[in-house]
């Protein structure tokens, strides 16, 4: 079974907990017990216990054991408590929990 060994949310190159609500983009890096191909891996990020506001996929490359995925906000977030969840298929493999905090700092260019 693929499983997730551990994963962090970061922006501008440096891991967050909190995030501010203009920020620009929002990575998830993820490190995944070696495993030869993996397709269709979905991350979903939205406010937690809420239908996921935003829904992207990646397929992992032969022998990776590290990725990340990057998603560059369409509008403000809103404030609160917010997941990144990691799936393939129905199971889901990881989740990264961070807050939406307008008391944050903003990090590098904020959203277009």
């Amino acid at each position: 079974p693929i499983r997730v060994r551990e994963s962090m949310l970061a922006v501008g190159g440096e891991v967050a907990t909190r995030v501010h609500p203009r920020q620009g983009a929002l990575t998830v890096r993820s490190r995944w017990y070696p495993v030869p191909f993996v397709t269709d891996v979905t991350y979903n990020f939205g406010p937690a216990q809420q239908k996921p506001v935003f829904t992207g996929k990646l397929t992992l490359k032969q022998g990776w054991d590290k990725t990340q995925y990057t998603w560059k906000p369409g509008r403000d977030l809103t404030p609160g408590e917010w997941q990144a969840v990691i799936r393939k298929g129905g199971q889901q493999l990881g989740v990264v929990d961070f807050v939406v905090d307008p008391a944050a700092p903003l990090v590098g260019p904020p959203r277009e």
